[in-house]
């Protein structure tokens, strides 16, 4: 066991990390009177946290001085506190052990870092800090520790350290699950990704994904105060797509609803695009009408489906210029907000702008990746910039609008991202 004061781990996902370093703090809380600090990306990955150790309380029987959901207090006065990653709440908290987990995808790490370096050198007694990720590009605090920090004590777990020690994990699985060998190198060979081709670097979409962002629901949609537009991609792959709604408040745009299909035909898309737009009173529906949208536009706009409020827009090379810049400036003045949902964020990074001979420029992607998420989020941010939110009519929306039978759960309708 590294028993070394300053530890890093750069590892594969879903390798059993996160339990281990649980247990670690467990075992030491149970042991000796001390204040164990946990930080993850997310209010909801702080909370597994907290489960895990009650897991183990649970089977040694032991009984708590006080159990909330965030901070754990055993019966010889030790306490086990699990935080989201925020520099506001974590500037107040000294502990013996503290831990950081997943430590790359904080939307803020050096803010955070900034906020708990000083309680860790306090000189009344010895304390530890363990920084555990998965790599997200050559940026931020987490490459920086451990490219050029000697003060650490580096351990590199990747997917084939994990199956040797015995982790019952498929890499084969593993693969069909994320997008692309970029990604796989990244979540699971412990890779450093360099960004310098890619047009949108974790760098730029990092600080504007939200980790507890979820799909919003067609009530939750109702209930969106400001106007909602949406974007959709027929993606040149037979039967594939992607649709993306998005919320305009005055100061930012919040991505609602996404949904990704593979192997569905388009006929069911048009009907699930359809009852979202018309449910939840969606402002303008941009659709790409370039080769195979040109027939899917004329039945979006058809009278008795959408009519004008489905816009067809032809892709060229300045039409995707201009929307794909708009959508950089969103993320460079951080006024958009996205899931943290991996195939979003990898196309988003994989993005290349390559600049011809003639200077025309062209956006591509690697040969068997994707981009059409990348191309609906932005054809629904280009609509509330193209066409302002008009106020509904009244008889927009049907008295009772008829839900198709195939649109019901993830598993009936496509692959859901949530």
């Amino acid at each position: 066991m590294d028993k070394s004061r300053f530890r890093i781990v750069n590892k594969a996902r879903q390798i059993g990390i996160s339990f281990s370093i649980a247990l670690e703090g467990y075992l030491t809380a149970m042991n000796k009177r001390s204040e164990i600090l946990y930080l993850s990306a997310s209010e909801d990955l702080s909370q597994k946290m907290i489960r895990k150790i009650r897991d183990f309380m649970n089977v040694d029987s032991m009984e708590t001085l006080s159990d909330r959901v965030d901070e754990i207090i055993l019966p010889n006065g030790s306490s086990i506190k699990s935080l989201p990653s925020t520099s506001t709440t974590t500037r107040s908290f000294t502990a013996d052990r503290i831990y950081l987990d997943e430590y790359a995808h904080y939307a803020h790490d050096r803010e955070v870092f900034q906020a708990i370096a000083p309680s860790l050198t306090r000189n009344d007694k010895i304390r530890y800090l363990t920084v555990v990720s998965t790599p997200m590009g050559k940026r931020g605090m987490f490459h920086d520790i451990w490219a050029n920090n000697p003060n650490y004590s580096k351990h590199r777990i990747d997917i084939h350290d994990a199956i040797a020690d015995g982790c019952p994990i498929d890499i084969a699985i593993c693969k069909s699950l994320v997008p692309d060998e970029i990604a796989f190198r990244q979540e699971y060979l412990c890779d450093f990704v360099d960004e310098a081709t890619s047009y949108f670097p974790f760098e730029l979409i990092q600080p504007c994904w939200n980790a507890d962002a979820h799909n919003y629901s067609i009530d939750e949609l109702r209930s969106c105060s400001s106007p909602l537009y949406a974007g959709y991609d027929p993606a040149k792959v037979v039967d594939s797509g992607v649709f993306t709604i998005v919320e305009r408040t005055p100061t930012r745009v919040y991505v609602r609803h996404r949904k990704v299909w593979k192997g569905i035909s388009y006929a069911e898309q048009l009907a699930y695009i359809e009852y979202y737009c018309k449910s939840s009173a969606v402002s303008k529906l941009i659709t790409d009408q370039t080769g195979v949208g040109g027939k899917i536009q004329e039945d979006l706009a058809s009278y008795n489906r959408l009519g004008t409020r489905a816009e067809g827009m032809t892709f060229t090379s300045s039409s995707k210029e201009k929307m794909i810049t708009d959508l950089r400036v969103l993320f460079q003045n951080q006024q958009i907000e996205i899931p943290y949902d991996m195939e979003l964020v990898n196309e988003l990074h994989t993005l290349q702008r390559i600049v011809g001979e003639t200077g025309i420029v062209k956006y591509k992607h690697e040969e068997g990746k994707h981009d059409d998420s990348v191309w609906s989020l932005a054809m629904a941010c280009y609509g509330f910039s193209a066409f302002p939110a008009v106020q509904l009519p009244q008889n927009f929306m049907p008295v009772k609008i008829i839900k198709p039978a195939y649109i019901g759960g993830a598993s009936s309708y496509g692959r859901s991202i949530y």
